[in-house]
């Protein structure tokens, strides 16, 4: 969609910087009044300002996303953490590991780590002694529900900043139907006006899309082909 965007707004401006104001006694005279002409750049000004807003938004939600990486990595590693004291404090114990997941694959979907980091919570209170013993520090106790709530707080906040990228594209995409339908009609009405007049329905015409792109590379000189053929 934002390619369309972009061509619709470029064709727009072309249109209305070029045929639509060198006709534009024409076009009045047939009914293309100045309340038309001003609805058709209060659409493409519409547009523009909701573009703009979407694509805010698009940055505020990679920005969320990248955080909310940064606190599934952050909760993974505590985990891992409070996994290897509990190694190093019950061993080769199969039932103490397997309470503390070992082995076990740890998840990358928040719901599933919220979940996670609740259980070892609990474990963390229970095994508290053999854990303070075993490489852990009172602060990693602390810092294991300062993770979980970083976590928690990340993933809202994430998931709020998609619901505002979704908003704004819906209303980004209703701005794009009401200028391409502006763009339609006055094309459209030039089509009544210059019925007989076809070199001026071709000033009328949209640009190509993606005009404007990086032009192809200039074909070699000669020189270069003949360089190119000798190797």
């Amino acid at each position: 969609m934002p390619i369309e965007v972009d061509d619709v707004v470029q064709d727009a401006n072309a249109f209305r910087t070029g045929p639509m104001e060198k006709y534009k006694a024409e076009l009045a005279a047939k009914g293309y009044s100045e309340a038309r002409v001003g609805k058709f750049d209060a659409a493409l000004d519409d547009l523009l300002k909701k573009d703009a807003a979407q694509k805010a938004a698009q940055a505020a939600l990679l920005q969320k996303t990248q955080d909310q990486e940064v606190a599934i990595d952050a909760s993974i590693a505590m985990i891992t953490k409070f996994q290897n004291a509990a190694k190093a404090a019950f061993g080769r114990d199969k039932v103490r590991l397997k309470e503390f997941k070992v082995g076990t694959d740890k998840p990358r979907n928040v719901g599933r780590l919220v979940t996670m980091l609740e259980y070892f919570t609990g474990l963390a209170g229970k095994y508290s002694v053999e854990l303070l013993a075993n490489g852990l520090t009172q602060d990693d106790l602390s810092e294991l529900s300062t993770v979980y709530g970083a976590l928690v707080a990340a993933d809202a906040s994430q998931e709020n900043a998609k619901k505002l990228r979704n908003a704004s594209t819906v209303t980004r995409d209703a701005a794009l139907s009401v200028l391409k339908e502006e763009i339609f009609k006055a094309r459209k009405l030039a089509q009544v006006v210059f019925a007989k007049n076809k070199a001026v329905l071709e000033e009328f015409k949209p640009i190509p899309k993606g005009r404007g792109k990086a032009a192809p590379k200039p074909p070699a000189s000669d020189q270069q082909q003949q360089t190119t053929t000798q190797k």
